[in-house]
């Protein structure tokens, strides 16, 4: 991932531990939520460093994250709805629906 500066020039990148198929989505703080092929789920500092990461197991692709309210976040792995919410010190609670 790769964000740019106004005048083009790169502002910081940010390496995944695979591909990338998906939009990021941007919370009201500026981080930013993205998943991988391999399973990940990133939450990314508006500086580019990572705030966090979880192994869901499954592939992550075709399909971006939404932010709900309430620090939730809602995501499709392999044809699965998934409803994590993001509780203190990054530990997650989540319901999964086929």
């Amino acid at each position: 991932m790769v964000a740019f500066n106004p005048d083009g020039t790169v502002k910081w990148t940010f390496k995944t531990k695979y591909w990338l198929n998906s939009s990021p989505s941007i919370d009201g703080n500026g981080v930013i939520y993205i998943g991988d092929e391999s399973g990940y789920l990133y939450a990314i500092n508006p500086d580019g460093t990572l705030k966090w990461e979880l192994d869901l197991k499954k592939k992550i692709y075709y399909s971006s994250v939404a932010i709900g309210s309430n620090n939730t976040i809602l995501l499709v792995q392999e044809e699965i709805f998934m409803h994590l919410k993001i509780a203190e010190h990054h530990h997650f609670l989540h319901h999964q629906k086929k």
